[in-house]
């Protein structure tokens, strides 16, 4: 199996402006879709956060690709609630606390493109999503900070393998697919529930 290319954050804005708009929040979703159990299990942990909030805003946004359409004041509303979620690095051990962060940042940021409609800030959703694999393997392998192959053995992870072929596969599906139908984007959320790094809830 040929390994891929490390995460490209100019490559991926260049992918997603050539998709719909609500074709490239079908995508940042689907990475946060990976991302929300380890929040949950944050929020077990600490008693700290909103796990239901911040499932519920979720849910919205994929509702807005759909059908139900999120106003203005409504997404600057959301976006408060989610902003006030975000675990405070100083305030907590351990690196749930990191996954919890990328998990609640990534869903503000799909909110902040539904109203800058900054392409960019998707580009951070897919970023967290790696960021949060690259931690794990960090930390599971126990891997040396200063060992000078520590990118190419993340890279060759098989959990970083997997987060980069899935989001190269949904890109691909969403710009084959000119209509977002109920049946498409049930099965772009349904292949995005699992942990990206394996975790169980």
């Amino acid at each position: 199996m040929q390994l891929l290319a490390n995460f490209n954050r100019h490559g991926l804005h260049k992918e997603l402006m050539k998709l719909d708009f609500k074709h490239r929040i079908a995508f940042a979703a689907a990475c946060c879709e990976r991302l929300l159990p380890h929040y949950i299990a944050f929020t077990r942990e600490t008693s700290w956060g909103d796990a239901q909030k911040l499932a519920d805003i979720l849910d919205m946004i994929w509702k807005h690709i759909e059908e139900k359409e999120i106003t203005k004041k409504e997404l600057q509303k959301l976006s408060s609630d989610c902003e006030k979620i975000i675990p405070d690095a100083d305030a907590f051990t351990g690196v749930l606390k990191d996954y919890a962060q990328d998990t609640s940042i990534a869903v503000c940021l799909v909110l902040d493109y539904l109203l800058t409609n900054n392409t960019d800030s998707l580009v951070y959703v897919a970023e967290h999503a790696v960021d949060t694999v690259d931690l794990y393997v960090q930390e599971s392998e126990n891997m040396d900070s200063n060992d000078p192959k520590l990118e190419d053995k993340i890279l060759r992870h098989p959990l970083m393998q997997k987060e980069l072929a899935k989001q190269s596969d949904d890109l691909n599906l969403l710009a084959k697919s000119e209509l977002l139908t109920t049946e498409l984007l049930h099965k772009l959320r349904l292949s995005s529930k699992e942990s990206n790094i394996g975790l169980s809830i």
